[in-house]
């Protein structure tokens, strides 16, 4: 599959084992890997977790990045993940959640059980689950919001803060103003490598990513090198890339 996207092409492989990575390439030499999901706010992503050399060694990341494209949704559906993307496109077009439905807990928290609370506007317990998925990938803003499960049941709960300025009636948008500026600083970070890629690409430099040995946790440059004209993966260390 072609994908443009960050002013690049990039080619995504599915592999047909799928307890085994997503490939995204981009160019012939630089080779991620990682998986599919979805953003509550930002929709179908793969989560991209690692680096992979010409020999098929694999090195990690720092830091995860979100690859956002939307042609990644018909990943997703691929993976069985219809719940969540039939929720995510129900959220996204603004469903309603009740206000009423939180209790405060002794923590400090409101407590919203998703199955009770909702069980008037979803078909079945599925539904909650699914809905519970989209909410618990926002670790980003785990102390505001957060999913947790209590006797197999979800139960979203948000803090005084986040209560206190939701409507009666409220969306992921309203949410999502609370705390703009937190979630798209944190997108930002996740999305900064693909936009450091396409400038590289687009200034001639050689691209260098920071990775490493997941096992001996030695620090690596991933980078490209040309052999006969082909672009391939290269795998420098730290000390190596020192003096280049």
């Amino acid at each position: 599959m072609k994908i443009n996207k960050y002013g690049l092409q990039w080619t995504v492989k599915i592999p047909t084992d799928f307890m085994n990575p997503i490939v995204l390439k981009q160019g012939g030499g630089l080779v991620f890997l990682g998986h599919d999901t979805t953003n509550i706010f930002w929709g179908p992503y793969l989560e991209i977790k690692a680096v992979m050399d010409r020999n098929g060694h694999v090195y990690s990341l720092p830091e995860k990045q979100w690859f956002f494209a939307k042609e990644i949704e018909n990943i997703c559906l691929k993976y069985g993940m219809h719940g969540e993307i039939h929720w995510y496109h129900e959220l996204q077009n603004g469903f309603k959640f009740p206000k009423d439905a939180f209790e405060r807990k002794k923590n400090g928290y409101w407590q919203m059980p998703m199955t009770t609370a909702l069980y008037d506007k979803i078909k079945d317990e599925m539904d909650a689950y699914a809905i519970a998925d989209l909410f618990k990938l926002m670790h980003f803003a785990k102390n505001s919001i957060y999913v947790d499960y209590t006797i197999d049941q979800p139960f979203l709960y948000i803090d005084n803060d986040t209560y206190n300025k939701l409507p009666s009636q409220w969306t992921i948008w309203d949410v999502y103003r609370i705390n703009t500026n937190e979630y798209d600083n944190y997108r930002k970070q996740h999305e900064q490598l693909w936009y450091d890629i396409a400038n590289a690409r687009k200034t001639n430099r050689q691209i260098k990513i920071n990775a490493f040995d997941p096992k001996s946790h030695t620090s690596v440059v991933y980078t490209e090198k040309v052999v006969y004209g082909i672009a391939m993966p290269d795998v420098l260390l730290q000390d190596e890339e020192q003096y280049k």
